[in-house]
């Protein structure tokens, strides 16, 4: 399997067989956009059970917007972030889920509540984390991902002054580029601002973990980047 949907259509297969459990997820802080779309599509997928638990209020406001209809999932009320994440684990332990999620909460706590000893869920057993990513762009053999882009967004009145200044780096790196990859082409076009954007914080915090990365081709090139 290469892609995300050839993922779900395995999946869907599985839940159809015989006497197959079906997975009951909960959800620890769901109070956010981007899991009450995933949880909804999860739904429409075969999920026996979704347990929303996270500051209901912002969890309605959410769905409503989204036209999501909550009665398909059981919300339980909680605005604290630590009892939201320890009331996820104890509902797996007493068997009434079999997944748990992070929602809106930072890892740290999230994790505290998993692993603390007097009511989570590290009990001996084997724990796993699956986290899938599908991108566009490179392939097995080729780490450079040639046809990969992004999206990036920018206040308006910048517009020309930040034009200019990557016309000037684009054609830069062309030049350097020239002789080992004599095919490069870095273009920068104008698009519509796209429904959904990273915050600052996200931002920042996405660039500064692929610096960090032991990879080659990113230390290598570090100078070029940042």
């Amino acid at each position: 399997m290469k892609t995300i949907q050839e993922i779900i259509l395995k999946a869907e297969s599985t839940l159809h067989l015989k006497n197959h459990e079906r997975p009951r997820l909960v959800i620890a802080s769901a109070e956010n956009e981007a899991v009450l779309e995933a949880v909804s599509k999860a739904k429409n997928l075969g999920l026996q059970k979704i347990i929303l638990i996270g500051d209901q209020d912002e969890i309605e406001k959410i769905a409503y917007r989204q036209n999501i209809h909550l009665n398909q999932f059981e919300v339980i009320h909680e605005e604290n972030k630590v009892l939201a994440a320890e009331q996820a684990v104890l509902l797996i332990k007493d068997g009434h889920a079999n997944m748990v999620m992070k929602g809106l909460v930072e890892s740290a706590i999230f994790l505290k509540a998993v692993f603390r000893k007097d009511m989570g869920i590290n009990l001996g057993k084997t724990i796993s984390h699956v986290s899938v990513v599908e991108l566009e762009g490179g392939n097995l053999r080729n780490a450079i991902a040639r046809e990969a882009y992004a999206v990036i967004t920018f206040p308006n009145a910048h517009k020309e002054s930040l034009r200019a200044d990557l016309n000037v780096y684009l054609a830069e790196m062309e030049e350097v580029w020239a002789i080992t990859e004599p095919g490069l082409k870095l273009e920068m076009d104008s698009v519509a601002v796209p429904e959904k954007v990273l915050d600052n914080e996200s931002t920042f915090k996405l660039i500064h973990s692929l610096y960090a990365c032991p990879l080659f081709l990113l230390e290598q090139a570090s100078s070029h980047i940042f």
